[in-house]
């Protein structure tokens, strides 16, 4: 499967296994030619090579992230920007990374589940609506 992943690379190219620059533009050039939007192609070559960075929606949106508790109690939500090759129990390597990219790094939470205000007054669920558009299609 890996072979066979590498040879898809190989357009025009010598089957070597190896993935040459020029291969690799060669590949993404045809692959743009199918996809209308630049901000599109620019949002799938970050999210699928994990390159951070982008603007607005073009933003990269795979890498992980992790709620960090700083040195001074302050909390923020950062982004690892090479978290390639990272586990997801590797909080260690996350750490190491962050603090690599110059983040003050006391802990990190990975879970990114909200917490329940069990005090809080339970509301009602939201009223079930019955849509009104009656659709003409038929299957024949």
């Amino acid at each position: 499967v890996f072979r066979e992943f590498l040879d898809t690379f190989d357009v025009g190219g010598v089957h070597d296994g190896k993935v040459t620059k020029d291969e690799w533009k060669a590949y993404y050039d045809s692959v743009s030619m199918s996809i209308d939007d630049d901000d599109y192609f620019e949002l799938m070559i970050r999210n699928t090579w994990h390159i951070s960075g982008g603007e607005g929606w073009c933003a990269n949106s795979s890498n992980k992230r992790v709620l960090v508790t700083h040195s001074d109690g302050s909390q923020s939500v950062q982004e690892i920007h090479n978290d390639l090759g990272l586990k997801a129990d590797d909080k260690a390597g996350m750490m190491k990374r962050l603090r690599g990219q110059g983040v003050d790094v006391g802990d990190i939470d990975t879970g990114g589940a909200v917490e329940e205000d069990t005090d809080a007054p339970k509301s009602a669920p939201p009223p079930i609506v019955s849509p009104s558009f009656k659709s003409s299609f038929t299957l024949s």
